[in-house]
Formats: structure tokens, sequence, C-alpha cells
């Protein structure tokens, strides 16, 4: 397991034990019986797509998702599907187990607009021509240094929301997609005009803060806020 980074939906761990925790933390906070809302509710949904078997586990679409005890007696997520049937989940092995086909996807646009992502960091911290700290969080208005800080997507169209409005859009099966593997650092896009295609998506649809890292998986994100006047769009020039 050791540190290797993983994304989960809009949400970035520096390890696997970070997210194992993370999850750990939503099920210790709910009660058997009750129903995820908000955030729980779009993280622990982001976590079943990493499943090894998501497609098979989703099938038509997750209606609900609630903590029930398992017949073991340890709390386990049970997502309810559109057509009322029902499964349970492990959260450690959709951590643990592998890189699922919509996992190398999210890692592969992720990747594709990395460069974009730095130049935002940058632009902010930089005053006539220098890196400058410390700079204000845009979420909590909180002095931050710049290894702190990270680009953050706003409500609605959140990260995970963009990719998923692209696969929608174009029709895309991720099961069929092939890549260029780059060790450690995850998957690249082997088709380029679909790379681009999705910078060029992105670039159109994203609103960005410059938050502290600890304020993005704190935030409730709940509302669909509004733009304003300090929001950073990309200008992909």
């Amino acid at each position: 397991m050791g540190n290797t980074p993983i994304d989960i939906g809009d949400l970035h761990f520096d390890s696997k034990a970070d997210a194992l925790s993370y999850f750990r933390d939503i099920l210790q906070k709910t009660r058997p019986g009750d129903l995820l809302m908000g955030k729980d509710r779009r993280d622990v949904e982001s976590l079943i797509r990493n499943h090894p078997r998501a497609k098979e586990k989703i099938g038509i679409g997750i209606k609900f998702i609630k903590v029930i005890n398992s017949l073991y007696g340890a709390k386990c997520f049970q997502f309810i599907r559109e057509d009322n049937t029902t499964d349970t989940v492990s959260y450690t092995k959709c951590i643990n187990c592998g890189v699922s086909n919509f996992l190398k996807f999210n890692e592969a646009c992720r990747l594709s607009i990395t460069p974009f992502m730095v130049q935002i960091k940058k632009n902010y911290f930089t005053k006539d021509g220098l890196i400058k700290e410390p700079a204000i969080c845009q979420l909590t208005g909180e002095v931050m240094f710049f290894s702190d800080a990270q680009v953050d997507h706003r409500q609605p169209m959140t990260f995970s929301q963009i990719i998923d409005r692209f696969i929608e859009l174009k029709s895309i099966d991720v099961d069929k997609i092939e890549y260029e593997t780059q060790g450690t650092f995850g998957h690249v896009f082997k088709d380029k005009c679909l790379e681009k295609e999705f910078i060029d998506y992105h670039n159109k649809k994203a609103v960005l803060n410059v938050i502290k890292k600890s304020a993005n998986q704190a935030k409730a994100g709940d509302a669909i806020i509004k733009r304003k006047p300090t929001d950073l769009i990309v200008n992909s020039q």
C-alpha cells in the first residue's frame, strides 16, 4: 500500500492509507440504516466507481447509498440501484485492489490538465514577476503557503462532474480506451485527439479557486455556488 497517491472523484489523497482513513471515518460517523447525503454520498459513489468490477456493481445506476451492519457485525456501505436491487461494497477493496478502467480514465484526464493547473497556482502566487508567499485561501480566507495550496474545481462543475459529462457527451466506453503509461505517474491517453478534446472541454467548463489542501477535503460543497469575481478560469491560449 505504501505512500501511493490516489484520486477518488474530487478528492486527492497522498497515500492509500489516507484514503482508507477518510472512508473509514464516514462509516464510523454514520448510524446503521442512515442514508448518506450530500458530500458523503458523492464521495462514496465515486469510491464505488473505483471498484475493480464497477460496471457490474453499479448496473443501471445508484439510487441510494446507506450504511448497514454486515453479517459479520462490521459496518459497510450498501447501495440501492435504480431497479431497487441492492449490493454492498468494501471500501478497502475499492482502494487496494488495483486500478479500475474508470480510474485510469480519470488519471489520464487529470494528467492532461496538470500543466494548466500548475500555471493557475503559480499565477495566483506571483507578484511583480516573482512567486511570493503567503497568499489567501479563496475558500476560507486563511493564510496559506505555496506548498500547502492546490487548485480546486468549484460547484457545480467539479472535476468529477466534468469527467462524467465529457464521457456522456462523447459516448465514451472507458473499458475501450488505450493509454500510454508513465510508470508510477499514472496513465496518459494514447489518442491525442481525445486528450485535446478533454482539455478544451475542461478549460471551457472549469471555474477554479486556489485553496489550502486541508480545506478541500473538509468543505461541505453541497450548494451550487454562483460565480464570483474572484473565481479563476483557465486560459489555454
